[in-house]
């Protein structure tokens, strides 16, 4: 199970798209970066629509508002 986590991880590292959704997500909020959670998004594509959806709409809360595991209640108590 480790291995695929790590692919993972890697595939969020390089992907160019994250990388400026990471800088534009800094640029609008001062909440921290959504991390990648298994439970809240069904795939690498599905976590970069949600983080893509809650920086057009300018509400970084968005994010866990759509969550279906709603697991990220948890890292939003950070949000303010």
């Amino acid at each position: 199970m480790r291995e695929p986590q790590m692919k993972i991880l890697e595939i969020i590292r390089n992907d160019r798209e994250l990388q400026q959704f990471r800088k534009e997500w800094k640029e609008k909020f001062t909440d921290p970066f959504p991390p990648w959670n298994y439970d809240c998004y069904g795939n690498i594509d599905d976590y970069k629509q949600k983080i893509k959806e809650a920086l057009e709409s300018n509400n970084s809360k968005k994010i866990c508002e759509t969550c279906i595991s709603k697991i990220c209640e948890r890292w939003s108590k950070f949000l303010k």
